[in-house]
């Protein structure tokens, strides 16, 4: 290049000419006596001489210009070797570095990824090449300082400190939690994401390992079923970018990562049944069913073991210690949950909180050790924080706007022991059941039930009376009678069949014209054949029936009456055991209708004789002549209107 220049200056000082250098370009100037011609002098000098200084001139600027491309050429030459030389220096540095990394991560991606890293450093060199006086930006989640944002890495999952396949319990899924999600941040007014804002969901944590999830929330946003299902059709998963989705917002979309994950759901059985409702393809990608029971087999070997589960809570809550018959006391509550006495209920979750309770109450009253009465305690308040509606029933009662009598008999009466179950709580609630008979052809009829107050299970158990009646005194000529059953003071919908003996009690004492004690209160459902059958809610019913007697006031005569089959289910309070001990109180179970005859009735129901009638006298010869007083009334009545 110097030789260039040197060359050119000393053909242009041989011509006159000077050549500079300035903002606008190249220049040429004639020199004249040594001096820049000047315009004025220039003008007077012969036009001859003018014309050799332009030719002069001109022939200097177009060496000037050839020569000045030639030592662009070599400059480009030279860049180019200097680039290419310091392009081979670095990727020798960096590679020889990343060298390291990579014999600790052999993977095809990682070597992938440090070859174009390689790439990138090399075509952005001059971006770390800052001198010393070069303004440095302080650090911040958008202004990358040397290089040190735009390498950055964002670890997405790491499993490597872990023993065994991930775990991963996701408790509320949704989008975000379960597919990952891209955040962003306010700069400078505005938003802005990138690379290092992605987070990953619970599949990806789960990735190579289980994932753990809550069916209801799935069942709350079908939508995100459907995503699921698609990933795990296609064994790939990504981080959605919800938000911008939603708003129309700048984003960016990740690649598909592998997925080889199991994925168990945990829920209510019912909440599964809509799921397949809703997708008949659930059960190909969900092939294993496992139905926890809630309960157990009471047994000296459980007592054991819910000493420890018991031990367990207090140890973790740093609770005081449990008598063994605060331990006891557990376990009738978990007895009473089931209502049987020879299971448990497993829902742990219930006694844990018992368990808390309790222990307040000791410590409340200074206690070092948790008594069975800190758990009655404990019981009873829980009770007293769900009970408004049942003491509202009872001071109903008291008031007298239900009407309901304990004492005395009725015919065509009797008290039915019924439920109310609010969902987390559920209590007895006595109601009289009234019935009436009249010449008719309809049958029963259940006042209720034409109302549309009652569901398809009570409505099967009046066709049961219905099929009872017809058996047992309808084998010689037809039922011609009508016979109203109703719910007194009854507002509400009615179901179930656990009143059906009731109801048909009541039936018979209204044909039969015998009164009902109403000193007793009744349960249990009926077969055709007068068989009695368990009910659910025994205890509640029991329970309710004896605080209206208490309210009363108790006689010693009042009781009621349950199935055979409800024995087992029986976990009274202390207060009703007390009294059925002191004889305040009774309890009879039966396994059939003639039994309850006879102790609502105070006579026998009766049996038929060889000539296949009832004894008379008995409850059933008496509905037996009733109905076929009806009947021939029936007759009569047909032919006096031919």
């Amino acid at each position: 290049k110097q030789r260039i220049l040197e060359s050119l200056n000393e053909l242009a000082a041989s011509k006159n000419v000077l050549i500079q250098n300035s903002d606008s370009g190249l220049q040429t100037f004639y020199l004249y006596n040594g001096e820049v011609l000047e315009e004025e002098i220039y003008n007077k000098l012969p036009e001859k001489q003018r014309e050799s200084i332009q030719k002069e001139l001109h022939q200097i600027s177009i060496i000037t210009e050839k020569k000045y491309r030639e030592i662009g050429r070599l400059e480009k030459e030279y860049i180019d070797q200097v680039e290419e030389l310091i392009d081979v220096m670095v990727r020798t540095v960096v590679s020889r570095q990343f060298a390291i990394i990579r014999e600790s991560f052999p993977q095809p991606e990682i070597a992938e990824y440090f070859e174009e890293m390689t790439d990138d450093i090399i075509e952005n060199l001059d971006y770390f090449l800052l001198d010393e006086q070069s303004s440095v930006p302080e650090p911040s989640a958008f202004i990358d300082v040397k290089g040190q944002r735009r390498y950055e890495i964002n670890i997405l999952v790491s499993h490597h400190k872990l023993k065994g396949a991930p775990v991963i319990v996701e408790e509320n899924p949704t989008p975000a939690s379960l597919f990952g999600h891209i955040e962003r941040k306010i700069v400078s007014g505005g938003v802005a994401i990138d690379f290092t804002m992605m987070r990953p969901g619970s599949l990806l944590l789960a990735n190579d390992g289980y994932l753990i999830m809550d069916v209801e929330p799935i069942i709350r946003n079908l939508a995100l079923w459907d995503s699921l299902k698609k990933m795990l059709r296609s064994s790939a998963t990504r981080i959605e970018d919800v938000l911008a989705d939603s708003v129309n917002l700048s984003s960016f979309r990740t690649e598909d990562f592998r997925l080889n994950v199991k994925v168990i759901l945990y829920g209510e059985p019912h909440l599964f049944d809509q799921l397949m409702d809703y997708d008949p393809a659930f059960t190909r990608h969900f092939k294993v069913r496992a139905d926890f029971d809630m309960e157990t087999q009471y047994n000296e070997n459980y007592e054991l073991l819910f000493s420890q589960f018991v031990h367990g809570v207090l140890a973790q809550r740093n609770l005081p210690h449990f008598s063994r018959n605060a331990v006891i006391e557990l376990l009738n509550y978990g007895q009473r949950l089931v209502e049987n006495q020879k299971r448990l209920s497993l829902q742990f979750g219930l006694y844990v909180n018992l368990i808390s309770e309790a222990a307040y109450w000791a410590t409340q009253k200074g206690a070092v050790l948790v008594e069975a009465s800190h758990v009655k305690k404990a019981r009873q308040e829980n009770r007293h924080r769900h009970a408004l509606a049942e003491e509202k029933m009872y001071q109903y009662f008291d008031d007298g706007i239900y009407e309901l009598d304990v004492t005395g008999a009725k015919i065509g009466q009797i008290n039915a022991l019924t439920i109310i179950d609010l969902g987390d709580y559920s209590f007895g609630q006595p109601n009289r059941i009234s019935a009436v008979a009249y010449l008719g052809e309809t049958g029963i009829v259940q006042i209720d039930r034409e109302s549309e107050m009652t569901g398809r299970i009570h409505n099967k158990g009046v066709l049961t009376i219905q099929g009872f009646l017809g058996n047992q005194f309808a084998q010689e000529f037809p039922l011609s009678v009508n016979v109203s059953i109703s719910f007194e003071q009854s507002y509400g919908g009615i179901e179930g069949d656990s009143a059906s003996s009731t109801e048909l009690f009541a039936v018979l004492s209204a044909l039969s014209g015998i009164p009902i004690k109403l000193s007793y209160g009744v349960t249990g459902s009926v077969n055709q054949f007068g068989g009695i059958q368990a009910v659910g809610g025994v205890n509640q019913k029991i329970e309710g029936f004896f605080h209206i007697c208490k309210l009363r006031g108790l006689t010693g005569e009042q009781g009621v009456i349950i199935p055979k089959s409800n024995i087992r289910h029986l976990v009274l309070s202390d207060e009703v055991n007390q009294a059925i001990a002191e004889k305040m109180f009774h309890l009879y179970a039966i396994s059939t209708i003639e039994e309850g005859v006879e102790l609502l009735m105070e006579r026998p129901a009766g049996k038929k004789t060889k000539s296949g009638r009832y004894a008379r006298g008995t409850v059933y010869d008496r509905v037996w002549r009733q109905l076929k007083y009806y009947y021939e009334r029936s007759l009569v009545n047909k032919q006096e209107e031919q």
